[in-house]
């Protein structure tokens, strides 16, 4: 089931709240986005550098 976020002051608000659904909403919707800037922050492609920098 994917949440989806109408009001973005909602979401930033869940997400600094350490909200859950507001977490998967994030990780959901831009998971690709941020394994590319994990990976132009570290040049590592590793999973596990994506996960570390996230959570």
């Amino acid at each position: 089931m994917k949440i989806d976020y109408i009001n973005e002051v909602a979401f930033v608000q869940g997400l600094k709240k350490g909200d859950s659904k507001a977490y998967t909403y994030l990780v959901e919707t831009y998971h690709h986005k941020l394994c590319n800037y994990a990976y132009g922050l570290t040049g590592d492609s590793d999973n596990n550098t994506y996960k570390n920098l996230i959570f």
